[in-house]
């Protein structure tokens, strides 16, 4: 009974996790770090919730759309869940005599265009010596 109460829970409120996928770095070194990385993340969020009652918006908890007369408010429950907060990490750092370590990193989540579902540029930039060029 207890794993089905928990099984339950998981369903309504969601769940998350983090994981690095994969990691790739080269044998030789400078300066005392490997000349070549690669790694990417993903943390994967599942969200879900389930309404007795009916609340317009399905994205969000926005309490100004929530009807409080009763006849604008929908007879059948609804059941809405998403992966919208996903989000995917791609990263390079190379070690150079002339620059030192160059790093750079892309970040992306499922929020994009009308409410979710889409793929979505989060970050995306290059750093190296005092200077980060792009978004962040």
């Amino acid at each position: 009974m207890k794993k089905l109460y928990l099984l339950i829970t998981l369903l309504f409120l969601g769940f998350a996790g983090q994981s690095q996928l994969l990691k790739l770095t080269s044998k030789d070194s400078l300066n005392g770090k490997r000349t070549k990385q690669f790694y990417t993340t993903a943390w994967v969020k599942f969200s879900a919730f389930y309404d007795f009652r009916g609340i317009p918006n399905e994205s969000a908890m926005h309490l100004p759309s929530i009807p409080t007369e009763r006849e604008n408010v929908p007879d059948d429950p609804q059941y809405h869940a998403d992966l919208n907060q996903t989000r995917l990490i791609f990263a390079t750092a190379f070690q150079t005599k002339s620059l030192g370590e160059i790093m750079s990193y892309i970040e992306t989540d499922f929020f994009g265009c009308d409410g979710g579902g889409n793929l979505r540029l989060r970050h995306a930039y290059v750093r190296f010596k005092n200077f980060r060029i792009g978004q962040t």
